[in-house]
Parts: C-alpha cells; structure tokens; sequence
C-alpha cells in the first residue's frame, strides 16, 4: 500500500469518527432539548402530558436510554389513573410504549425491567412497558420477555400480558402461553391464557388446552371444552352442549347448562317486557320447566331439609309450572324461577334487576339453601316491566358485586334448611354472569353499543368472568349480544328460537 494511500485511509477513518461524535452530540443535544421543562408540562393535562411524550419519543437514541426509561415511567406514573378515561391519556401510553420498543441498549432494557419486577409501579405501567418491549425487532429483547412472563407470579400481570398476546396473535408467544396454562392453579389465569390460546389454532395448542381441561372441573373445565370444540369446528356453528364436563349440573337456563358455583343473573324489567311473548319464547318456556321436572322434581335442596322447607318450594315449583305465558317478563319469570329451584345448594347466586337503572335482590352473593330461593323467589314475584333498558350499569353493578375483597368473615345464615354460609366466603364474587335483555341498550353511563363493549371488555381483562347473553323479543341488537358473549368467554342465546 502506498504511503498517500495509507494518509488517505486514515484521513477517511478521522472524518467518519468526528461525523460519528458529531452524530452523538447532536442526539444528546435533541434529547436535551426535549425534556427541557418535561416536569412543568406534566402539571398541565393529559393532552400536554401526551405532547411532552411524543417529542421526549422522537429524540430517543441509545445514549440517552437510561434517563429516558425514568422520565417515561414518571409520565406513566404521574398519569396511570388516567389511562383509560381519556382518548389523550390511552394516546400517552401508546405513543411510551412503542418508544419502549425501540430500545436497544442493556443498560436502557435492564432499568426498565427492574421498573417491571417492582411492585411500586401501577400494574398498568408494568403492563405497558412489557407491551413496549415485545414490539422491538430484536429477538434477544422480546425473548427476555417471553422467558420472563411464565416465571411471573402476578395473576394480573400474567392475566394481562395473555391477552395482549392473544389479542394480538403474536405467533412467538404461543410456547410462553402454554408454559403458563401448564404450570397454573389458578382457575382466572388459566381462562385467561385459554382465551388467548384460542387465537392460535394449532395442533400443539389444542392438546395443552385438552391437557388442561383434563386437570378441571365445573365451569373452567366448561369453558375450556367450549374453546376446544371452537377451535376443531373452526366454520361449523357453535355447539352450545359441548363435550360433557365431568361433575357437571344438569341444570340450564335458557337451554345453557349452569356449571358455575358463582353466578348473577341480570334480568332486564324495562317496559317493553310487557309486551306479548311470541311463539316460540311461550313454547320453550313450557319446554323447560317439563325438562325442570325431570330427576328430583326440579327441586335441589341440602340434606335433612325440613319437610316444610320442601313443601313450600314444592308449592313454588307446582305454581310456576302453571304459570300462563302472556308476555316477556312472564316467559322470564318462569325461567328464572325454574332454575332458582334446580340451583344446587352448593352454588352461591345473586339477581340484579334493571330497567332505568339496576337494583340487586342482594347485594352478595348467597347460597343457594331453601331460605335464600324462597326469597329470590318473592323477589321475582314482585317485578312488573317499567322504564327503559340500562345494560352498562346493570354489568357494572356485577363486576363491582364480583370484586375479590378478601379477608372478610362469612356472614351466617341460621336457616334450619341446610345452614351452612349464607354469603360466599372471602366475597370471592361471581365467575359466570346470564345477561338477559328485550333491547337494545338506551341510557346509562354508557348506552352505545360499542361503547359497552369495550368497557366490559377492559373491566374484564383481569377477571376472567364468563359473560351469557340472553335475547328474548325482536328487537335485539343480535350483533351486540354476540360479540358481548364472545369477547367475554360465554355464548348468545336467542331465547325466541
């Protein structure tokens, strides 16, 4: 090599490392500049707040990771109450995340999984940081991710983290979702990861899923034979009687088999209920309460219940089954208090009522012993149709009802009819809700239908409650009532049919 060749290779080598420096420099500069006053503007509103994020995103580079994974969570922390009550704040946290997935660095990745892995941080922080980091193209990140997720042992987290998963068919997430149906005891954590499982119709998800529906019974073993058979009659309509569930009940509502132990029954008592039941809804009515009859006379109660107890429930059931069907709330009317009736005594159910607004018959859930079905029983009774149809309201009821409280003591039930608990120990609330309406949502917090559905499925997300609805009438809104149903693990049934 020449000695001009040499002066001139280095010369090159010199302006690439001053161009490079330069490059740096000016990143560093760009960051500066935009978290100048990052604090005041957060004091503002979410719009501001979402503003700072979106020029704090632009100048990211990897020099500056470390301090930006800081200042991005303090914004997420600052506004985490915020997330989803406004279109800015939901904005906020989209424009963070996706920065997230553009870090490249140890050191920026390290501090923001020690973020992750701290319990100071709003779960929904957490959430979004690791949603950040499965968007980086780089495999090693979002394997961390992956790897780390089954080791977790943070129901909401994991719950979470499965449905985005899910939701959004990330194909490299399907073993990490399968190590976590396998090694899970609980019955949320496995609804949830089954659900996002459901998203991926393959043969080696399809065995984990019937592994796991071996391990279970009642409801969770239900819900999971229900996605199964979706998953191998993927084109074919639903079954709604799939593959027999060991332990079971034989009882129904609406034709749908009751295989929680913890249910709510929302009936809607808005004024169009009044109106004449058609055909089909007066002849299915009859229909059930023959099949009710079947086995021990369509009446389920405890051991060494008193003959009078039995006499009284007896009476109910004999004057139900004579019940004429004129109108709707008839139809429902007698439905309902079939099923009360068969309800085993080992099931814990509540009844909300709505109309203009919701009204619970009580305010726990109760077990299903004697006492407690005679007082449902006069409950239903009383209800004559009036006002209109506030479904958001009457969910939201539910899920507040169903909230896992804890620590508290079981109220006691002195009733000579099977004793026992009277209110579901620790309120572990509701697993599996029967919404029943005429129509079409028309007051409330929220009265649109989209607005509804995407409510239910944000209060949901970490609850893993079965959501069946119920449509009797014709004036339905049938494309509602089915993506409220199967956004939500249950099923559509119109009742007229």
């Amino acid at each position: 090599m020449s000695k001009r060749l040499v002066v001139l290779s280095c010369f090159v080598l010199l302006c690439v490392c001053i161009l490079r420096t330069g490059a740096v420099v000016a990143d560093e500069a760009a960051w500066k500049s935009a978290k100048s006053g990052w604090e005041k503007a957060l004091k503002l509103d979410p719009d501001a707040a979402k503003e700072v994020a979106t020029r704090l995103s632009n100048a990211l580079c990897a020099e500056v990771e470390t301090d930006a994974a800081k200042i991005f969570i303090e914004i997420l922390a600052k506004w985490s109450k915020n997330f989803s009550e406004s279109e800015s704040g939901r904005n906020m946290v989209d424009v963070i995340s996706n920065a997230f997935g553009r870090f490249t660095t140890q050191e920026g990745i390290s501090k923001l999984f020690s973020e992750v892995k701290s319990a100071r941080q709003d779960l929904m922080i957490r959430v979004s940081v690791l949603k950040g980091l499965l968007s980086s193209p780089k495999d090693e990140v979002t394997g961390v991710v992956l790897n780390e997720f089954p080791k977790t042992g943070e129901k909401s987290l994991q719950m979470m983290m499965a449905n985005y998963l899910g939701d959004n068919k990330i194909e490299k997430g399907v073993a990490a979702l399968i190590a976590v149906l396998q090694q899970s005891s609980e019955w949320d954590i496995t609804i949830a990861v089954a659900r996002a499982l459901k998203n991926f119709n393959r043969d080696d998800v399809i065995k984990a899923l019937m592994d796991a529906r071996g391990k279970q019974t009642g409801r969770t073993a239900y819900e999971l034979q229900e996605i199964i058979d979706s998953m191998i009659n993927a084109g074919k309509a639903p079954n709604p009687n799939p593959n027999p569930v060991a332990g079971a009940s034989s009882v129904t509502y609406f034709g749908k088999p009751v295989v929680s132990k913890r249910i709510i029954f929302i009936v809607d008592i808005s004024g169009s209920m009044s109106e004449a039941a058609s055909q089909g809804l007066a002849q299915k009515a009859v229909e059930s309460n023959n099949a009710g009859n079947a086995g021990a006379q369509g009446i389920s109660v405890p051991p060494n219940t008193p003959q009078k107890k039995i006499d009284d429930l007896s009476k109910l059931r004999d004057q139900n089954n004579q019940r004429a069907v004129a109108n709707k709330m008839d139809a429902v009317k007698k439905e309902l208090i079939k099923t009360i009736l068969a309800l085993p005594h080992d099931v814990f159910f509540t009844i909300i009522f709505y109309s203009q607004a919701p009204s619970a018959w009580k305010e726990e859930l109760c077990k299903a012993i004697p006492q407690n079905k005679l007082d449902a029983i006069e409950a239903i009774e009383k209800q004559s149709p009036n006002g209109q149809t506030n479904i958001y309201d009457s969910i939201e009821m539910a899920f507040k009802m169903s909230a896992k409280e804890g620590g508290r003591k079981p109220q006691q039930n002195k009733d000579k009819g099977g004793s026992s608990t009277a209110l579901l120990e620790g309120n572990d609330g509701a697993d599996t809700i029967y919404l029943l309406t005429d129509g079409v949502p028309n007051i409330g917090k929220i009265s649109d239908a989209a607005g509804i559905l995407k409510a239910v499925t944000e209060l949901n997300k970490t609850r893993m409650i079965q959501i069946n609805t119920i449509g009797v009438g014709q004036a339905l809104d049938d494309d509602f009532l089915r993506k409220l149903a199967e956004q939500n693990g249950g099923m559509y049934i119109k009742a007229d049919n």
